[in-house]
């Protein structure tokens, strides 16, 4: 199954991290743009996932402005959309990158995501709080 829509995408890797998280939320606002997914991991990490079907350019821009509100973050894209000179510069970011196969049903951690140096904690510690409150929505 090719996906079609972004969200398909996102259901299909939320279904295989939801075991590895403490607790999670879908389309999380921050300042004036909304994170696909962000969790608490089982070592109480908080980290982020932008989600794009293509347009590798937007998504890493996306990450760069979002990676200091979390401890790590992270690309995903599917296996078959993945274009190898664009792993340089997703490692050189220090971001994470996923790839999912949707044929094998498989998640791939292409790029373990580098714990960000220059975080900006008062919106580190707002996330993890609403994630305590409110975590575990599968909101769109």
């Amino acid at each position: 199954m090719a996906f079609k829509y972004e969200y398909e995408l996102e259901d299909k890797v939320i279904a295989v991290l939801q075991n590895h998280t403490n607790t999670f939320l879908r389309q999380f606002p921050l300042f004036n743009r909304v994170i696909d997914f962000v969790a608490i991991d089982k070592n109480d990490n908080v980290f982020g996932i932008e989600f794009k079907l293509n347009n590798c350019k937007k998504v890493l821009e996306q990450a760069k402005k979002n990676k200091s509100s979390f401890d790590y973050f992270y690309i995903c894209l599917p296996q078959k959309n993945f274009k190898y000179n664009f792993y340089e510069k997703v490692k050189e970011a220090g971001i994470g990158l996923m790839l999912y196969d949707d044929k094998k049903e498989f998640l791939e951690y292409k790029i373990l995501a580098s714990s960000t140096c220059e975080k900006w904690y008062p919106n580190l510690e707002y996330i993890r709080n609403l994630l305590n409150n409110n975590g575990n929505y599968f909101g769109n």
